[in-house]
């Protein structure tokens, strides 16, 4: 099994966490697919993976199974 680089999941979980503090990605919106954030980032779908776990577990994203990762709503 091949181990995310600790620092680029974390550079990664900041960055889409301000975004969505800032409103980027508001809430209820979908996030961008993980191959698209993977190349935006330049790192494996893996260490991607990692970050969105990371924001799903501080409440910030869910996952909808088939559909992709979601911004929660606050309500």
């Amino acid at each position: 099994m091949i181990m995310a680089d600790p620092r680029r999941y974390r550079h990664i979980y900041a960055e889409v966490s301000a975004r969505i503090k800032a409103g980027t990605y508001p809430a209820g919106s979908p996030l961008p697919p993980i191959g698209q954030l993977a190349d935006e980032f330049d790192v494996s779908r893996d260490t991607v993976q990692r970050a969105l776990q990371l924001l799903a577990e501080g409440g910030l994203i869910q996952r909808w199974p088939g559909l992709g990762w979601y911004v929660k709503d606050k309500s």
